[in-house]
């Protein structure tokens, strides 16, 4: 698949380097993507409010940017980026800050069980205790954001979820704020299904890298890629239409993890 940016805040190159290097001219702060209002209706304990409140997460380039607008603005969000680039990162704080400020009743976690390589094996456990470790990475930024006993009471208590794909069927997800990660390792069927558990007040937000695809290597036909290619034809041929579902790409330019990581995939991404 080439790459398509059909975002609503469509830019080409020359006017996205203009507006990184702008960014990089000012201080933290100037947006505000940060501090949650917090409502007397959110089901978030105290406690995880009262922290969630001291944080003020802010995107750092243009790309992060159009990724957070489009979360704010659709029901549906693709994002496809490299390591490092602060998709997941941004993506769950705008699930707990929807949580906190009342707009939701649940956070859905979801992925694949695909590993990167070769299988690790048979893992102990019902069906979400072997998803664990799958999604330790998301799990990690609500531990920050929240705190990790705050987490643990929502996820014993139903408001944080931890769904694997393969049980999704039959779900309908009301007022929820679906986090689907590692999407690019989804078949299309499973892909379709889980876009059609969408009820109403929910939004949900894929995440992966379409340079990342392990069921490629498998045979199989990325998800994330097969949908994207339809919303980019159906967007070419419908121009028109009001969708509300947007692609968001990000690049190294967003890259915010390490310059290491950027240097990393530099070297990686270069034609030898």
């Amino acid at each position: 698949m080439g790459r398509k940016h059909i975002s609503k805040n469509r830019r080409n190159m020359a006017a996205y380097e203009e507006e990184a290097t702008e960014y990089s001219r000012k201080k933290k702060g100037k947006h505000s993507f940060g501090k949650p209002e917090l409502r007397k209706t959110s089901a978030m304990p105290f406690g995880a409010q009262n922290r969630l409140s001291r944080l003020d997460v802010q995107p750092m380039s243009p790309g992060q940017e159009d990724l957070v607008e489009s979360i704010k603005k659709n029901t549906v969000t693709l994002v496809s980026g490299c390591a490092g680039t602060g998709k997941s990162y941004l993506a769950a704080y705008q699930a707990v800050r929807a949580l906190a400020n009342g707009e939701i009743d649940t956070i859905v976690i979801t992925r694949a069980m695909t590993t990167v390589g070769a299988p690790i094996g048979y893992l102990p456990g019902t069906e979400i205790e072997k998803l664990m470790p799958y999604i330790a990475p998301i799990l990690e930024y609500l531990y920050e954001f929240l705190g990790k006993e705050e987490v643990g009471k929502l996820i014993k208590a139903d408001i944080i979820r931890i769904i694997p794909v393969a049980l999704l069927r039959g779900y309908t997800f009301k007022n929820a704020f679906i986090l689907l990660d590692e999407s690019q390792n989804l078949t299309p069927h499973e892909f379709k299904t889980i876009l059609t558990r969408i009820g109403e007040g929910t939004k949900l937000v894929s995440l992966g890298d379409l340079d990342q695809s392990d069921i490629d290597k498998k045979g199989f036909i990325s998800g994330l890629e097969d949908f994207s290619e339809r919303l980019y034809k159906y967007t070419l041929k419908n121009p028109d239409a009001d969708l509300d579902i947007d692609f968001v790409e990000l690049t190294e330019e967003d890259i915010q993890r390490s310059e290491m990581v950027r240097q990393v995939l530099e070297v990686y991404n270069t034609d030898n």
